[in-house]
């Protein structure tokens, strides 16, 4: 009987040991950091993602020497669902909260209404609360793509110069 316990005392300590799995988890996660938002053809909402590459950071991001972003894009017929064909065809959980900054192209104001644009952020509890939002002449693809020189994640430098 001793035996039998020690035995099962063994087996539930290994499992709860940590192990490399969260690495892997982190790995298989897309990390967004800016959204924009552009009006499509035939009324599609056009998002673009810009998130970090977890398989390009190497340790941490102070030290990567180039950016450390990549822009996806996706249309749908709205906010909701172009974010969950997104996650969709990435085949990778996405990891929200660390969206820095929302930025709407004109085009898509002169479709639909800001609140229905925005509609998703405001009702999503897995977002960050406090998000800048910047309205672009041009299409928010356009801001999203600039790259940044002093910055390793260009939507922290866009939520900088809107912070000033």
């Amino acid at each position: 009987m001793k035996v039998w316990s020690l035995l099962l005392a063994l087996v539930i300590g290994f499992a709860l040991l940590p192990s490399c799995r969260e690495k892997s988890k982190i790995n298989n996660q897309i990390v967004v950091t800016a959204i924009g938002i552009d009006a499509a053809a035939d009324g599609l909402c056009k998002l673009s993602i810009q998130a970090i590459e977890t398989l390009k950071t190497s340790g941490s991001l102070s030290e990567q020497s180039e950016n450390a972003t990549r822009l996806y894009e996706i249309e749908a017929p709205s906010v909701a669902a172009a974010l969950e064909a997104f996650v969709t065809t990435a085949g990778r959980t996405t990891y929200i909260l660390h969206n820095r900054v929302i930025a709407i192209g004109m085009s898509a104001l002169h479709q639909q209404s800001l609140v229905s644009l925005t509609d998703y952020f405001v009702r999503n509890h897995e977002g960050r609360p406090l998000v800048d939002m910047v309205v672009c002449r041009d299409s928010a693809a356009a801001v999203l793509e600039v790259p940044s020189t002093s910055y390793t994640i260009p939507a922290e430098h866009l939520s900088m110069l809107l912070q000033e």
